[in-house]
């Protein structure tokens, strides 16, 4: 089944497009490679404060994911040409991990998990908002 991609995606194009788009695959690739380094140091980062974490090293992380989430909607784009939308591709993956785990066959490296290996970023959030109600005087 063909999908188009939502305007959304077509938008991201667009404007990396008028930005910069990077011309093939190849440097699609070098582009992610540089995305997903500075997306490593934002986590990296979120890691170093040792439970307190400052909302702008949040707002890093989640701006480096949509770094990389913007150029894998470029290649998307660049080798189905808006014939497939990302969601729907996210969809389809999950659906084959969903027959995977039907099977009982797992991620040899991670396995299931029923609770977060390190905390995830909205419990960092939950977490200070809470803090910061109990610093109300």
């Amino acid at each position: 089944m063909i999908t188009i991609a939502t305007e959304t995606e077509n938008n991201v194009v667009q404007t990396l497009t008028r930005y910069g788009r990077p011309p093939d695959l190849a440097s699609h690739l070098r582009k992610l490679g540089e995305e997903v380094g500075e997306l490593n140091e934002a986590v990296a980062n979120f890691y170093r404060q040792n439970g307190n974490t400052p909302v702008y090293i949040v707002d890093d992380v989640l701006g480096e994911i949509g770094d990389v989430a913007m150029v894998l909607t470029s290649m998307l784009q660049k080798i189905a040409r808006s014939e497939v939308s990302l969601l729907e591709l996210l969809r389809k993956k999950t659906n084959v991990l969903e027959g995977r785990m039907h099977e009982g066959r797992y991620d040899r490296r991670h396995g299931p998990t029923n609770t977060a290996a390190g905390r995830g970023v909205h419990e960092v959030l939950e977490h200070q908002s809470t803090r910061e109600r109990n610093d109300i005087p």
